[in-house]
């Protein structure tokens, strides 16, 4: 975000917060869609001279001040600077040549306007996918617009901002009914002084003093148009090397290198990939979980009837689940006993995978099913971020056994996507099966999982370049890559190899790497072979890679890099 601001004193013109707060929000989302902090600061004295729907600064709407900043745009801070008065539009202090002059493509309505609250889900996929939002906060005497920004869920000790927002704050107490709810963070107009420096953080709640409603939440839609020339661009970045780059909220522009369609999630982390619909980071693999940590990140669905359990060592019922887990310490498991029967359903959802540079992939797990009444597991699959589910790729049903059971699924058929698993789990009927009388009906039919892991596997077969080629798009690789005698194979795209593969260069073969790039390789170049970098080409080792040069074999980076 930019700079805090501040409307200065609330008199002569005490009403502008419905200019400040778009204002805000296209300040920022200006930073995401250049991705780069090229920190606009825009004028709201032009939006308040010159917008004839609004009324100055007796109040205003902030829709009108996104219309205008859809059909006018708005113009640079040192331009039209704020006057805290109604000048005319064509003031002196106006000027007719900005350094800075931008226009939205236009709005998107996220929640229904009125004293309600939005849906804080959508809310809060709006904030992931477009950025700061424009929105008002509601209340008993009044509402105020303001950026919004994030958000997070209160824990015991946090301070949040009561009543109407300017009451004293209250710090949030255990028992507190407010724990794990949803807090807004907003970018506030009052100054650095104000809330935290500037920032508020809001919830809204009837409870309160005062009720406060969460409404008027558009988001100002890229992309952006500049009515000077300000030569701004959109940045194409790959800063962790991981193949996967990331150019801001807006579209792919067409002169970013050779690279997947899907933009990174986390640049600095080369293990995370691109970020799925809800806003949820993909993991690369090789990925292994054992829930020994509660991080969040297999989330428990609303779309079942009961919760799974994070649990260590036995499970309270008799007759029924494992006597810990399968690794460490920590497991999932669905407790089956009286109410959660008959036929009650648990569902655990995955993070997203990033399979798409990926050919040959297998899932693994170990599952307990033990007991005289157990229901039954199933496991699916989502490409489209878990909007649709398949079928059951695997499934188990009734007693198997008193140990943990390993499963392997196999997902290359999924190769090249994107895509979140869950598992299903289903209770049993409540009523036992030849069971001996000191156990008790539903007690018998607990399920757990545990040791997750996703793996990925060369193809057997390498890829044999026998002839003089040149790869100039991007080129994602499944097995290892050899460069047969007589040679030249010239990369001027960009070559994602799977993990642990190996480039071999033979005796009297070239690799050429010019204003291409190589990533997550082992290379060897044989004697009497060459591997050349040129205008900026590149070559990415990740841990555990190695580039090896023979005795006897040429290797010349003078206008390239190793990385």
């Amino acid at each position: 975000m930019t700079s805090i601001k501040s409307q200065q004193s609330w008199c002569p013109c005490p009403s502008t917060c419905y200019i400040f707060g778009p204002i805000a929000a296209l300040e920022g989302i200006a930073n995401l869609y250049y991705n780069s902090h090229i920190d606009l600061n825009l004028s709201e004295q032009h939006v308040l001279s010159c917008d004839n729907d609004n009324t100055g600064c007796s109040g205003g709407f902030a829709n009108n001040t996104l219309d205008f900043l859809i059909n006018k745009g708005v113009k640079d801070e040192n331009c039209f600077p704020w006057a805290q008065s109604e000048l005319p539009c064509n003031d002196p202090s106006n000027c007719t040549e900005p350094s800075c002059w931008v226009k939205i493509d236009s709005k998107l309505n996220i929640t229904v306007d009125g004293q309600v609250d939005g849906d804080p889900e959508e809310i809060k996929k709006a904030i992931i996918k477009y950025g700061p939002l424009s929105a008002a906060m509601m209340h008993s005497s009044g509402g105020h617009s303001m950026a919004l920004i994030g958000f997070g869920v209160i824990e015991e000790g946090d301070t949040i901002q009561s009543g109407t927002g300017w009451d004293p704050d209250i710090i949030v107490q255990e028992g507190n009914s407010l724990v794990g709810a949803t807090y807004w963070i907003f970018k506030n107009s009052g100054g650095p002084n104000f809330g935290d420096h500037g920032y508020v953080n809001l919830v809204t709640n009837t409870t309160l003093n005062g009720q406060r409603y969460l409404t008027r939440v558009k988001a100002l839609l890229t992309p952006l148009y500049e009515i000077t020339e300000n030569s701004f661009s959109i940045l194409c970045r790959d800063e962790d090397n991981d193949g996967f780059y990331n150019w801001g909220i807006g579209k792919k522009p067409s002169y970013c290198p050779p690279c997947p369609d899907l933009a990174d999630g986390d640049d600095s982390n080369p293990n995370i990939g691109p970020l799925d619909d809800a806003g949820f980071y993909s993991y690369s693999l090789p990925y292994n979980f054992s829930f020994e940590q509660d991080d969040g990140t297999w989330w428990q669905s609303s779309d079942d009837d009961i919760n799974w359990t994070r649990h260590s060592g036995s499970t309270p019922s008799s007759g029924t689940g494992p006597s810990g887990a399968q690794q460490g310490s920590y497991y999932m498991y669905v407790e089956g006993s009286s109410p959660n029967f008959p036929y009650k359903k648990a569902v655990l959802v995955s993070p997203s995978f990033d399979l798409s540079t990926l050919c040959n992939v297998n899932f693994n797990f170990y599952y307990n099913m033990s007991g005289s009444n157990i229901g039954s597991l199933a496991v699916q699959i989502s490409t489209d971020g878990g909007n649709t589910w398949s079928n059951n790729i695997w499934s188990k049903s009734g007693n198997q056994g008193i140990d943990w059971k390993n499963a392997t699924v196999n997902l290359s058929s999924y190769a090249g996507d994107l895509v979140k698993i869950k598992f299903i789990a289903v209770t049993g009927s409540g009523t036992p099966n030849e069971l001996p009388r000191r156990i008790i009906i539903g007690d018998s039919d607990d399920i757990a999982i545990d040791n997750i892991s996703l793996n990925s596997s060369l193809s057997s077969s390498p890829l044999i370049v026998s002839n003089n080629q040149t790869w100039s798009s991007y080129t994602s690789l499944c097995q290892n890559l050899t460069a047969q005698s007589g040679a030249i194979l010239t990369i001027t795209g960009a070559v994602i190899m799977p993990k642990q593969a190996v480039i071999t260069v033979k005796t009297g073969s070239k690799l050429i790497v010019t204003g291409g790039k190589i990533t997550n390789a082992n290379i060897v170049v044989e004697s009497g072979g060459e591997l050349k970098l040129e205008n900026n080409g590149i070559c990415i080792l990740n841990d555990n890679d190695n580039l090896t040069i023979d005795n006897g074999a040429e290797f010349d980076f003078g206008s390239g890099e190793i990385k």
